[in-house]
């Protein structure tokens, strides 16, 4: 699939920048370990070996760390990494009054996207990627099928939908602040495959530029409803989203825990709007949170 130039002009050519990223826990196991051993790194993504100590640093598979970043890092909830040009610093952006970070969340577990305090994952009783893996699920991704990912996030649903066989995914991430910590975060690396084309958009204006009927799944993780947000839980957008799914394909739309949402009854809205644009087979999933709905053959 090939989008008009504007489009194109939006490709996110991803690349992991970071060469060893640590959790809080990482920074300190890095601290106490003998030169020559392994420590975890990358939020447990994978092990690296400890190049030598002293003067002051740790060295871990060549890229160079101060002790008092580590000791820092440990002592707080950061994840820091050493990227080449730029050293090491903690993965956090800082534009005007937005922050952004990747946030830790516990041992064995992918690390998740925090937003002006918000987590853009799930985390309570659940890691990020089963809970991706829980949506993809849900829309029912096999092999061969073209997925659209509406708001890439992490890329956690990306490398799910890949994982169950999809032979192409198109992901849409409307910040660059999340594509920045992206690149700063191991997990997020499989935005880089071959059958991801990512782009640096907003889903509601770029969808316009995709086919009819191209997709076989969608996956809508939108961030929650907000002013700022509204459009991707609009009829309109919802109206896209059936236009791209080819006849008998799946939607998959994250709504979150629906009893935290009780007065505002999010699922119900979300599905009612759904059925409006001609979605049939409405459902709410509670294992993954969301609403799952077909377009009629």
């Amino acid at each position: 699939m090939e989008g008009p130039g504007w489009l194109e002009g939006l490709r996110w050519s991803y690349r992991l920048r970071a060469r060893v990223a640590l959790a809080p826990w990482e920074a300190g196991e890095a601290l106490r370990a003998e030169r020559g051993s392994l420590v975890w790194v990358g939020h447990g993504y994978r092990l690296a070996r400890v190049d030598s100590k002293g003067g002051g640093l740790v060295v871990l598979d060549g890229a160079p760390f101060p002790v008092e970043a580590l000791e820092w890092a440990s002592r707080r909830r950061v994840i820091i990494a050493y990227v080449e040009g730029e050293g090491v610093s903690a993965v956090e952006w800082r534009r005007g009054s937005g922050y952004v970070k990747l946030a830790p969340t516990r041992p064995g577990w992918p690390p998740t996207i925090e937003i002006d305090g918000i987590h853009m994952h799930r985390v309570e009783g659940v890691d990020p990627l089963t809970d991706a893996r829980a949506k993809v699920r849900a829309a029912r991704v096999r092999r061969g099928h073209r997925v659209l990912d509406t708001c890439a996030g992490a890329g956690y649903t990306v490398r799910a939908s890949l994982e169950a066989g999809a032979s192409e995914v198109v992901a849409f991430e409307a910040s660059e602040a999340v594509l920045w910590v992206d690149e700063r975060n191991p997990w997020s690396e499989w935005l880089g495959r071959g059958e991801v084309r990512l782009y640096h958009a907003d889903a509601t204006r770029a969808i316009e530029a995709l086919p009819d009927g191209y997709f076989d799944r969608v996956i809508h993780d939108p961030p929650r409803l907000t002013g700022a947000t509204s459009g991707l839980y609009s009829t309109e957008f919802y109206r896209q989203l059936y236009r791209v799914l080819r006849p008998g394909g799946i939607l998959y739309h994250y709504t979150g825990n629906p009893g935290r949402l009780k007065r505002l009854n999010l699922p119900g809205r979300v599905a009612s709007r759904l059925r409006s644009v001609g979605f049939e087979d409405v459902r709410v999933d509670p294992r993954s949170l969301g609403v799952v709905a077909r377009k009629p053959r």
